[in-house]
């Protein structure tokens, strides 16, 4: 089951054990399920317990890692005092750096960055985050204001 529908799901039976009006996609969303149960569907499929062709459990949790390192590197290129005023190449060498538990030294900047919280990031090359930056699929990743309804919410 992706991140995604544990998420939602986990709205839904908050909102239904509130006694809330569930919205029209809750609605269609519990009915489609039920209905396909009815009609003996594998519920594997129809929970999402198995993954599609091509679909892994990998793809999930890398994504929610880009998801994390995208919102720091985008926090980092922020001007100070709310960022260090990275560009996009410095921001990529110390998310990396950090996902590694390495320091990140910039002479250009004067600036050194620790390795803090531990676990926050999986490890990762500068080269893979690299091109994950650049590559068209991530592109929805890159933004400082999340919430935790967002599809890829990463904490």
């Amino acid at each position: 089951m992706s991140i995604q529908q544990r998420r939602s799901l986990g709205r839904l039976a908050d909102r239904i054990e509130l006694g809330e009006t569930l919205s029209v996609e809750d609605r269609e969303y519990v009915v489609g399920t039920l209905r396909q149960l009815s009609e003996e569907a594998d519920p594997n499929e129809v929970f999402g317990l198995k993954k599609g062709k091509g679909k892994k459990t990998v793809d999930d949790e890398k994504r929610k890692n880009l998801a994390a390192l995208f919102h720091w590197m985008m926090g980092a290129m922020e001007k100070a005092p709310l960022g260090y005023g990275l560009n996009a190449t410095e921001a990529i060498d110390a998310a990396a750096a950090l996902s590694n538990k390495e320091t990140y030294r910039c002479a250009k900047k004067n600036l050194v960055l620790e390795p803090g919280t531990q676990n926050l990031f999986k490890p990762v090359s500068p080269e893979n985050l690299r091109k994950a930056w650049y590559k068209k699929d991530y592109q929805h990743l890159k933004k400082i204001e999340i919430d935790v309804g967002d599809r890829d919410f990463p904490y």
